[in-house]
């Protein structure tokens, strides 16, 4: 399980942090213990700790506290690398990403949770209706009106940027 954090928070440089993540994973399992049976308790911690470890990485704390320091982009500094294109496209994609994260905002949880799990970690249609209770082409519903909100937030957001 320690393992599987690692894995998860080392993409960011946060892999220090994986202990953490799977105390907290563990604190949430005794908190809320599962009430379906469990074929593979294995897979079920992993998937935990997965989720556990995405959402420190989506947590405010650890989006606002900035990225790491890149030695690769110190060296390039040194040798008279022209950074003011660099710093815009950050600012621009970091830009992108804060508008994009406030229009999750218009989803409610269960509409998140399926954008999350089904759009953007592509895990199997059947797995998250499982999870969630529901049918799997309810869970096809839940996405395209996630999708739809979404695209209508941005839309006005761009709107009001003129």
């Amino acid at each position: 399980m320690r393992r599987k954090a690692a894995q998860v928070l080392g993409e960011r440089g946060i892999a220090d942090q994986a202990e953490d993540v799977v105390h907290d994973a563990f604190e949430s399992l005794l908190k809320a213990p599962p009430t379906e049976e469990i074929r593979s308790w294995e897979a079920f911690l992993i998937r935990i700790v997965r989720n556990k470890a995405t959402d420190r990485l989506r947590s405010a704390a650890f989006r606002h506290a900035g990225p790491e320091f890149d030695v690769q982009l110190h060296d390039d500094a040194e040798r008279g690398h022209d950074l003011a294109d660099d710093v815009a496209e950050t600012v621009d994609r970091d830009r992108d990403a804060a508008r994009a994260w406030d229009a999750l905002s218009v989803l409610n949880a269960q509409q998140r949770r399926v954008f999350d799990e089904y759009l953007v970690q592509k895990r199997p249609r059947g797995e998250v209706a499982t999870e969630l209770g529901v049918t799997p082409g309810r869970v096809s519903q839940i996405a395209n009106k996630a999708a739809e909100l979404l695209q209508e937030a941005i839309n006005r957001e761009q709107v009001a940027d003129g």
